[in-house]
């Protein structure tokens, strides 16, 4: 989804932040998959669109049954990404690339613990490498160490480094990781 700023926040009547980039934007794409029927997430959220869980997390503003179309997905994707893009910006105090800000841009929407973590501790205080290391941490949900949360993490720390490519398209047999449950009953548009 190639997008202006100064359109979508026009659109959307926000403020100037610094935003993802196509990179990143890509991994997040990839990795949520575009859902346009509302359906419930490894730990039982209600989501739709690419990972569009409520203007505040499960709010109900999404809810069984719901079905959007994917100029609403885009909709809400961009107002996802510009929370999220706004909390990296206020909580990172030191220099970051494109490539590494998009990183945890990614990584805050998909985990939202950004602020919580010792990854923005270690990233603050000027540990690049260990904060990317800390992004390999994060690879479960309620508790199940999910394969495609290995592959987004893998993802997000070569994104970090800048690597090309980024995106791990495989992983081999992560250890006790598992797939979700609901991609056996969802039709997903793009995704990995």
């Amino acid at each position: 989804m190639k997008r202006s700023k100064a359109k979508r926040n026009r659109c959307l009547n926000l403020p100037y932040v610094r935003e993802i980039n196509e990179r990143g934007l890509t991994l997040v794409e990839q990795f949520e998959g575009l859902q346009l029927k509302a359906y419930r997430d490894e730990v039982g959220v209600w989501t739709i669109g690419w990972g569009f869980t409520g203007w505040q997390h499960n709010d109900g503003t999404v809810y069984e049954g719901l079905v959007i179309t994917r100029a609403r997905a885009v909709q809400f994707l961009q107002y996802n990404m510009h929370q999220c893009e706004g909390r990296v910006d206020a909580l990172v105090n030191v220099s970051l690339n494109d490539d590494q800000f998009s990183a945890l841009v990614s990584f805050d929407f998909n985990r939202g613990a950004l602020g919580k973590s010792t990854l923005l501790k270690e990233l603050n205080n000027g540990e690049y490498s260990d904060a990317a290391d800390q992004l390999l941490r994060w690879v479960y949900a309620g508790g199940v160490k999910y394969r495609g949360l290995v592959r987004r993490r893998e993802s997000e720390r070569n994104l970090f480094y800048g690597k090309t490519p980024y995106i791990v398209e495989r992983l081999g047999a992560a250890k006790g990781a598992k797939e979700p449950r609901w991609k056996n009953n969802v039709t997903v548009e793009t995704g990995i």
